[in-house]
């Protein structure tokens, strides 16, 4: 039912993100930034415009890629992800396996800024691709 899942969204979001009080403020109406920056329990920044707040969504609060990570993968597994736009997957990622090494491509350099971003902020932890 809608409201199951309503919960169950909200339960997600306080769970992973430690700040989550950010998306109860943009909910409202009283966030007047162009965009976010979320922070994950385990660290891991978030940072997009606000145009891709469904996409933040999707992925962290509903679980999009859940089923597709949910094999045990071991505690270092190598990701590659091939088409990375921003780095969401990227960062739900290395939220999950704080193990993991990434390698990101992205062509687009619009898209690759963001990408390149979360690359520098953990410096060893991807090697992103354009």
């Amino acid at each position: 039912t809608a409201w199951r899942h309503t919960v169950l969204r909200y339960l997600n979001l306080i769970k992973k993100i430690s700040n989550c009080q950010l998306h109860f403020v943009n909910k409202l109406g009283l966030c007047k930034n162009d965009s976010f920056l979320f922070k994950t329990i385990n660290g891991i920044k978030i940072e997009f415009p606000k145009r891709f707040y469904h996409e933040f969504k999707k992925i962290f609060l509903e679980n999009a890629y859940s089923l597709v990570l949910r094999k045990n993968i071991g505690n270092k597994p190598i990701i590659i992800d091939i088409g990375a736009n921003i780095g969401f997957v990227t960062s739900f990622a290395a939220s999950k396996y704080s193990g993991c090494t990434i390698y990101a491509f992205e062509p687009i350099n619009f898209n690759y800024g963001g990408l390149y971003k979360k690359g520098t902020e953990q410096p060893g932890r991807y090697t992103h691709f354009q």
